[in-house]
């Protein structure tokens, strides 16, 4: 027998050794109704998580229900939370004296403690995403449209900021958890978050993140070298440069912010670079909230799930080019996604379309080469008819009331279909638990096993089978259920 595959928690592929024992477990013929069982094909994994300010943050207003909604996430099979840091928030109006010094009396921890002690004590993983400078670490007086905290963050203080974070969270630190996972700001072409995005007609927001992005990154692993910084968090959509839909606050497209953060021109050929950028990872937020899956953006460098193969694209060469150290392949994360659904929100699709889109959604960005996903809210925001339906966040896999959508079925066990040939189509998913999973057909009031395969809990799948037509297929394995899908000719 060869070497064979496995995918950790993390979504990393491991070599294994020969094993008779192992080889003898997954090789194994079943015979079941009249089809040969087969392994699935071993294949990339995928680590699903989910980002809440409401619940997860320090700032959440009612801290004391954290803990029944992190429990849902690991009910959920989400292995991972995103707990956004407000610099601007955690310490006071008078710099630090010892800023890389978690013990300085100006810094306010004892919340964001909590919100990660939370998360660990039920295993989950914790990624900090860490924005908002302080008044006294922002370069300049800010006009007063721009938003507090975005204006000209000072690179040396974020650096020094993040050191303290790393420190903090090492694990070996008045009994608090370690983290492992570090995001440099979020969505910086946009105006709100950081400003200003251009200088007349030159783009200017990229190369001050750049500098943000290698302090912080500095900053992290001078105390945890084998952290991970993941860098961009980009919004979905930018604007022209002399058309912004709001000329106070411009947005810069975000497929082309991180090329040039990246020391990219538009051919994705290496420009003039004073110091590359260095980070682990790369993660976007192609949010695709009232269209669906397939929907690509009018404009190329805006940023949704079928076109998500372009942050692939701008990293991929960007390594190719020695733009971003260290060397190597960099994982892919997707920190913010999710789609409206209706009820409440008249903007969204109904509950069964949005649970069937948010599994495709894992499939695409899957395929595009996304190793992590997070889903905008567990739980939609409490709607409010008198303001803009597509600005409220009814993204969630449960209901504001608590009771579950289909999507939290689709997002503990995703399982999709498609068509390779007249002949033959391929499934993939995410295996809930361990067991024989069998992939069926409705015929008639009876479900018939076209399929099977073995998994172990969390593996993603892929395996080809024959089918001609239209059909309604499902995966099962145990207990667990997906929902149905309906496949055309």
């Amino acid at each position: 027998m060869g070497r064979f595959t496995i995918i950790d928690r993390f979504g990393r592929a491991v070599a294994g050794r020969r094993s008779r024992v192992f080889a003898t477990a997954v090789l194994v013929t079943f015979v079941f109704a009249g089809l040969a069982a087969s392994t699935a094909t071993a294949a990339r994994g995928l680590m699903t998580g989910f980002t809440d300010n409401s619940i997860f943050d320090p700032s959440a207003p009612n801290p004391s229900i954290r803990g029944a909604w992190l429990d849902r996430v690991r009910d959920s099979h989400a292995r991972i939370v995103r707990i956004t840091v407000d610099w601007r928030n955690t310490v006071g109006r008078v710099p630090p004296e010892h800023p890389g010094d978690p013990t300085d009396p100006a810094y306010g921890f004892a919340r964001l403690d909590a919100a990660v002690r939370a998360a660990k004590a039920r295993s989950l993983e914790v990624m900090l995403t860490v924005y908002r400078a302080p008044g006294w670490a922002e370069d300049g007086n800010p006009p007063r449209h721009i938003e507090p905290g975005a204006w000209k963050p000072n690179p040396e203080k974020y650096g020094q900021f993040a050191l303290a974070l790393a420190r903090r969270y090492s694990g070996g630190f008045r009994g608090l958890p370690r983290v492992h996972f570090f995001e440099a700001w979020t969505e910086p072409n946009l105006t709100q978050f950081l400003a200003p995005q251009w200088i007349g007609k030159k783009p200017e927001a990229h190369s001050r993140y750049r500098a943000m992005l290698n302090r912080f990154y500095e900053g992290i692993h001078s105390v945890q070298r084998h952290a991970t910084v993941i860098a961009g968090a980009t919004s979905p959509f930018g604007d022209s440069r002399r058309h912004p839909v709001n000329p106070q606050r411009p947005r810069m497209r975000p497929i082309a912010f991180l090329r040039t953060a990246l020391c990219l021109n538009a051919k994705l050929k290496k420009t003039r670079c004073d110091n590359p950028a260095h980070l682990d990872a790369v993660s976007a937020h192609p949010l695709n909230t009232e269209n669906g899956p397939h929907y690509k953006p009018r404009n190329k460098d805006d940023s949704q799930v079928a076109n998500f193969g372009r942050v692939a694209l701008v990293t991929r060469a960007a390594e190719r080019a020695g733009t971003v150290v260290p060397g190597g392949r960099h994982p892919l994360w997707v920190t913010e996604e999710g789609m409206l659904s209706n009820p409440p929100n008249p903007s969204g699709v109904r509950p069964i379309t949005h649970a069937r889109w948010l599994e495709e959604s894992l499939y695409l960005l899957w395929k595009q080469g996304a190793s992590v996903v997070m889903n905008l809210q567990i739980r939609d925001v409490a709607y409010d008819r008198r303001h803009v339906p597509s600005g409220q966040w009814t993204t969630g896999v449960y209901f504001r009331n608590g009771k579950p959508k289909p999507a939290l079925r689709a997002w503990r066990f995703p399982f999709v279909i498609h068509r390779k040939s007249k002949r033959q189509v391929s499934a993939w998913g995410k295996a809930p638990v361990s067991g024989k999973l069998r992939i069926q057909q409705k015929l008639r009031r009876h479900w018939r096993t076209r399929k099977a395969i073995t998994v172990n809990a969390g593996q993603v799948f892929t395996t080809p089978f024959k089918l001609k037509g239209e059909a309604t297929l499902r995966a099962q394995v145990g207990k667990a259920k997906s929902l149905t899908w309906r496949q055309s000719g």
